[in-house]
């Protein structure tokens, strides 16, 4: 589900500082690289906002890094 800008509530939650939120949708499957109309991933938002994204980019990242 999305709303009229392509976003995703997972992208929302990082908007709105929402951490404890965005944790549960990332357990329950939300998909930390679901690119809105803009191009951007909830990833990136929270990179753009200076948020703790660690719980947001744990998902993407390796054993490599």
């Amino acid at each position: 589900a999305t709303d009229l800008r392509g976003r995703t509530p997972l992208h929302r939650c990082i908007l709105k500082g929402r951490s404890i939120i965005a944790r549960l949708l990332l357990s329950r499957g939300g998909d930390p690289r679901a690119v809105d109309e803009e191009g951007r991933t909830p990833i990136e938002l929270a990179a753009e906002s200076n948020a703790d994204d660690r719980e947001v980019r744990a998902p993407t990242t390796d054993s490599n890094g």
